[in-house]
């Protein structure tokens, strides 16, 4: 039961009783560790959890009895250290949180921040984003002014912890097993529209998961290229929240933003969702059925799918984004965000506290980051080794300790899993229960940074004042009509009279809200059968009114208006209107009514809400050519598939492409400057070609053929290709054996056979840099 608490939404409506049993089986439940530390390792929770879940029970239970009510002072905030969403040193309650403890896994990475050599620091790095005008500046102008990113943004940061993960890659093999991996991103328009965030990543990769001898460390980090910006209306596929490959492309609608060409162009892919920023829009009836924390799948959520320095890519989904995103008009390139929970409510499911991560997509070992640590099969590049990269991903042989530019990386006891590239994946488990860090108490909103900190509060408007009813009589009603925005009028009406025949009223209002105006007379009280005397309205506030019937016209019985008093509105503000009457009959004598006020309270006008401003750096100006290829197998009858990756001066891979059915692939905008192209496809050995892009708007045409041959795709040519080649000779092609036919013709004959001599001894460049 008390696992149950921990991870479902729901477990924030406990009753007291129960609240008081889970207090009284303190003792069984580990005590809450210091928030410096964290929860403290745990395991063995489930495999979507990455906090010490027996103490997160504790804390909702502590939450549950009032421990936490304050909210926590600036001086019990530390923007270095994770905390959930209450500190338990302090006893406070803080209005956001980080998502999943990073101290989970200590025992598997060590003390977060260590491997950067910050230990403790586990909110940001030496690497947080700022908004840099070039790919190279440096952040010493920006440091302590309010703009880097753990200063304007720290309540992005958000970790996902994962552990003891199974493999279910196809052949089970070459799987992520343990992960930390800190990112930022704020799911709404805010966050939405920048396309580089931050991230930290600590995995254990194993050849076989149920062998940790056959397990490596990876450490990296940097700036995420989040892409372009999608939407997709979850209406258009019944009330789906897509965002998937299978998803029909037609329904994404990209919309372009100042910062699409920040730094670098895009990467080159057919599909619109391969490093990209995908907001479903949610409908109303998503909106009221609430966040998932069960299977997600088609339901809320939103999802990026980035690729980051060191080649390291993962897909992050929040199941509860704080709202939809909207273009302000069609091609404007600013945002506006539809927040769906209001400030006031009692409570919000929508915060963006459900959140989970897949790698399956895929943690690469690139071999230009690994080059001269290969050993037996294995990448052995640790961190005393003194490998460090750019923001961006670019080795940097001149750093000594980490930076801005010199992030440290490990790729230590990796088993490479074909060739010479290491391919690890991960799954999460779609349908275990994800952990829910809204641990708000009941009735109350706990998690509202997003409200204020960029200015996207937005309570419901006030409401028109409510009128007291009108009196069953005999009374003189003070009768409000707020009609217009420019102007209102009061009323006098008589309701259930007898023998009124004249009527004397004095009404004060706020002077600095109302001025009043002229004086509107109705059938009871006119010039014709009435005397009227009309103070007017004087500068105090005040105005005076006596009207009398004349002979021969009678009293009046019943229900009638006696006039109006008409005034302009020139502030917004309560009009304090007070009223007072002297009615009498045809003697004169006063007669006793009930006399009752209207309200006058003025709103002020409404305008039109402003999407929150979207900072954007004016982009630099690029020079730009670009590259067009043809690319050949040595004998296929079509040339569809080869792949084509784009890596730039400082060895960094900028983008990849797959070349049509011609042979033919293009890398438009590419700012002037040396490349290196790396052309692969199975059963062949790759080609590296260097390209000069040397003035703007030139182009650069290539035509290269892969040589075939290397059967066990192992990056040579050798006698064991030959031998598996002759195993098979003269059968037909049958499903398993289909990569011993090179030329594609349904047959393992010679052809095959000759294409395998005439290559022999050929050795793939790329292997070549590795033992280098």
């Amino acid at each position: 039961m008390i696992a149950d608490l921990g991870i479902r939404r729901w477990g924030r409506a406990l009753t007291i009783a129960l609240a008081t049993m889970i207090l009284l089986s303190i003792a069984l439940i580990p005590s809450v560790s210091a928030q410096s530390g964290g929860f403290g390792v745990g395991s063995g929770h489930g495999l979507e959890i990455g906090i010490n879940l027996p103490v997160l029970d504790q804390v909702r239970a502590d939450i549950a009895a009032g421990l936490y009510d304050r909210a926590c002072t600036a001086a019990e905030h530390d923007p270095t250290k994770w905390h959930t969403l209450v500190n338990v040193e302090a006893k406070c309650h803080y209005d956001h949180h980080h998502g999943d403890d990073p101290n989970y896994v200590n025992d598997i990475f060590g003390e977060p921040g260590a491997w950067f050599q910050s230990p403790g620091q586990s909110i940001s790095y030496p690497w947080q984003t700022f908004p840099a005008k070039t790919a190279t500046e440096s952040n010493a102008a920006y440091l302590g002014t309010g703009v880097m990113e753990n200063e304007a943004k720290h309540e992005g940061y958000y970790w996902v912890v994962r552990r003891d993960q199974p493999c279910n890659s196809r052949d089970r093999q070459f799987c992520v097993k343990d992960f930390r991996v800190q990112f930022h991103g704020i799911m709404h328009a805010h966050g939405a529209s920048v396309r580089w965030h931050s991230m930290s990543a600590e995995v254990r990769a194993c050849r076989n998961v149920n062998d940790v001898s056959t397990c490596g460390i990876v450490r990296t980090g940097g700036w995420m290229d989040h892409g372009r910006l999608h939407v997709i209306d979850a209406a258009a596929v019944g009330n789906r929240a897509v965002c998937a490959f299978d998803a029909p492309a037609n329904l994404f609608h990209h919309i372009p933003l100042p910062v699409d060409s920040q730094y670098f162009p895009f990467q080159t892919n057919s599909n619109p969702l391969d490093e990209e920023r995908c907001h479903p829009q949610l409908t109303p009836q998503m909106i009221e059925a609430g966040p998932r924390t069960g299977n997600v799948g088609d339901g809320p959520k939103a999802e990026w799918w980035v690729h980051g320095a060191s080649d390291f890519r993962f897909q992050v989904q929040v199941a509860n984004p704080i709202g939809n995103i909207y273009e302000t008009s069609p091609g404007s390139g600013q945002l506006e965000n539809h927040i769906f929970c209001d400030f006031n409510a009692p409570s919000c499911d929508w915060n963006q506290s459900i959140l989970t991560m897949r790698i399956q997509y895929t943690l690469t070992v690139n071999d230009y980051f690994v080059r001269g640590h290969v050993e037996n099969g294995k990448a052995m590049l640790g961190l005393e080794d003194g490998r460090y990269i750019t923001r961006f991903g670019a080795i940097n042989p001149s750093c000594t300790a980490p930076g801005l530019d010199c992030i440290p990386i490990e790729y230590n006891n990796l088993p490479l899993s074909s060739g010479f590239w290491g391919r690890f994946s991960h799954t999460p488990c779609e349908n275990c229960e994800k952990i829910d860090y809204d641990i708000s108490p009941q009735g109350q909103q706990w998690l509202t940074w997003f409200y204020h900190k960029y200015g996207h509060h937005t309570p419901a408007p006030p409401s028109e004042p409510e009128q007291p009813e009108a009196p069953t009589g005999p009374a003189v009603y003070f009768e409000v009509d707020n009609s217009s925005a420019d102007s209102t009028a009061v009323n006098v009406r008589l309701i259930g009279v007898q023998n009124l025949y004249g009527i004397q009223t004095e009404c004060q209002v706020n002077p600095q809200v109302l001025q009043g105006t002229t004086l509107t007379l109705g059938d009871i009280f006119n010039e014709s059968n009435s005397f009227i005397m009309d103070e007017g309205f004087q500068e105090g506030g005040i105005w005076r009114v006596a009207a009398t019937r004349l002979k021969p016209n009678p009293a009046i019985n019943g229900d009638a208006t006696a006039f109006t008093l008409n005034y302009n509105v020139i502030a917004a503000g309560d009009g304090q209107l007070q009223c007072s009457v002297l009615p009498v009959d045809e003697n004169g004598h006063a007669i006793d009514l009930e006399v009752v006020n209207g309200t006058v309270i003025i709103l002020p006008p409404s305008e039109p809400s402003e999407p929150a401003p979207i900072h954007t750096e004016e982009a630099p100006v690029v020079q730009v050519g670009t590259i067009t290829g043809l690319a050949a197998y040595q004998n296929r009858p079509n040339n569809a598939g080869i792949t084509v990756k784009l890596v730039g001066i400082n060895d960094a891979v900028l983008s990849e492409v797959v070349t049509a059915e011609d042979g033919t692939f293009v890398f438009p905008e590419l700012p002037v400057g040396e490349y290196t192209l790396l052309l692969m496809a199975p059963q062949h050995i790759p080609v590296v070609e260097t390209v000069v892009i040397e003035t703007a708007d030139s182009t650069v045409q290539l035509a290269d053929q892969l040589r075939a041959g290397d059967v066990d795709d192992n990056g040579r040519i050798d006698l064991e290709d030959v031998m598996l080649i002759s195993a098979n000779f003269g059968i037909e092609v049958v499903p398993g054996i289909e990569h011993f036919d090179l030329n594609q013709d349904g047959w393992i004959n010679i052809s095959d056979l000759a294409l395998t001599g005439g290559n022999y001894d050929l050795t793939s460049p790329l292997l070549e840099m590795l033992t280098q």
